[in-house]
Formats: C-alpha cells, sequence, structure tokens
C-alpha cells in the first residue's frame, strides 16, 4: 500500500485551519450581524422574506471572505501542489541514493594467504582486492605493509602501511589483482607459531565511483600468529580492529 506522504498530510491540517479561521466569524463580524437583527426588530414590521434572509447572504459572503486576496479552496490547492512537490523531489533524491548504493563499486580483500619460508624463499604474504560492485572503480590506489611484531600478550603495535601502489581502473563484477607484500621485520617460524610474535598484513584501499566526487576508502588488517595459530587453510585472520569501509 503506497503510504501518505508526511507534506501532504501537513497540506491537509494546514489547509483544514486555514479554512476553519476564515469561516469562523470575527467579533465585529458579530456585532454588525447583531445589530442589524436589533434594527429590523424596532422598525416594527417584518421585511419580506428575501430581504430578512438578505444579512444572512451578507453575513456568508463575509464567512468565505479571503485571505490576503486568495480563497480559502485556492490556499489549500497551492499547498497541496507545494507539498506535493516536496514529497517528489524527496522521492527522486531516495530513488537516487538507493540506486547509487545499489550499482556504485565496492572494493574489498577477497582473500589473504601466507607461505612458510624455505631455504630458498622468505615469508609470502599475498592478499586479492576484488570489485564486488556493479559499475567500474577508478584511480585505485593501495597502501599495505606485512610487518612481523611483538604480541604483547594481546596488545600488538599495529604496523602503518607504506608501500603505495596504484592500479588505474578495476571492471564491475569481480575483477580483482593480486599482491605479494615483502615481509618487514624477523619473523621466526618458532615465534610466530608459539604466539610470542605476529605477522600482521595492514592496508587501506582508496578508489573513484562514478557516483561519489569523494574517493572511497576500505581499510583492513589481518595477521597470523599471536593467539591464531597456524592450519592447513594458509589463510590469514582478521583483526578485530582495522576493517571498515565507506
Amino acid at each position: 500500500m503506497w503510504p501518505l506522504p508526511r507534506e501532504l498530510l501537513w497540506a491537509v491540517i494546514i489547509a483544514l485551519a486555514i479554512g476553519l479561521i476564515s469561516a469562523w466569524p470575527t467579533h465585529q463580524q458579530l456585532i454588525s450581524y447583531s445589530q442589524n437583527i436589533n434594527s429590523q426588530q424596532q422598525q416594527g414590521s417584518p421585511a419580506p422574506k428575501e430581504k430578512a434572509d438578505k444579512p444572512q447572504n451578507e453575513h456568508r459572503d463575509e464567512i468565505v471572505s479571503d485571505i490576503f486576496g486568495i480563497r480559502p479552496g485556492e490556499w489549500l490547492l497551492g499547498l497541496v501542489t507545494l507539498m506535493l512537490w516536496i514529497a517528489t523531489a524527496r522521492l527522486v533524491k531516495g530513488t537516487e541514493a538507493t540506486a547509487e548504493r545499489q550499482l556504485r563499486a565496492y572494493i574489498y580483500i577477497r582473500k589473504t594467504n601466507y607461505a612458510e619460508p624455505t631455504a630458498d624463499e622468505p615469508w609470502k604474504i599475498k592478499f586479492r582486492i576484488e570489485n564486488f560492485g556493479q559499475t567500474p572503480a577508478y584511480n585505485v590506489r593501495v597502501i599495505s605493509i606485512a610487518k612481523t611484531v611483538v604480541w604483547n600478550e594481546g596488545r600488538p603495535e599495529i604496523p602503518t602501511p607504506n608501500h603505495v601502489q596504484t592500479i588505474g581502473s578495476m571492471a564491475p563484477t569481480g575483477d580483482f589483482f593480486n599482491f605479494e607484500e615483502i615481509l618487514e621485520g624477523d619473523a621466526n617460524v618458532d615465534e610466530i607459531k608459539s604466539g610470542s610474535r605476529a605477522i600482521f598484513l595492514v592496508g587501506t584501499i582508496i578508489y573513484d565511483t562514478v557516483f561519489d566526487m569523494k574517493p572511497r576508502v576500505t581499510n583492513f588488517s589481518y595477521y597470523i600468529g599471536g593467539d591464531v595459530k597456524f592450519d592447513d587453510s594458509d589463510e590469514m585472520s582478521a583483526s578485530s580492529e582495522g576493517n571498515d569501509a565507506t
């Protein structure tokens, strides 16, 4: 069922109030009407019916008198038109905002992986970003870092991203880019597995959409070690803070 616009409801209320005020006889009108009746009674001869009705007709004309040169019906029509215009403008604006939310680009982390070091290879920290939206993303920039930190009983010092990569545009509905970060800091395998240290992957994705004048931002933060143990999935875990988006 189509809801009644709030503006239209207020228009009806205001118009009814104006009509009631305009129809309500003023104190001066009541005195004038009373004087006319008394004058007729003092003359001693009742006027013909059509003449006796004349003051009432004149009073009725006064009741429907205009306000500022505009009759109550015209006030009602004007107010209803104005409120409908406001309601329509709000509806159009809301529809545009909904379309933007449904169609705009959304870039998030798709997956994060790690590979333990070997005799020939260091730690490898990889991640993928993907456009989950229905329109392209432009001027995509990724600022990231992969670093080893002391776990400090659950209060690690989160590293600040410093590695900037510009990848240009991303097509809609699943276009993606893969990244590999060079690990900073000492990352002893036994310390990571025991939980005394952790490896953090932290970053920010900045991009433009076809709808917005200002860039959109996605922040991400993943880690292994600390209170996250290794498993066969080689997936990093999202941290409790640092994952948000605009």
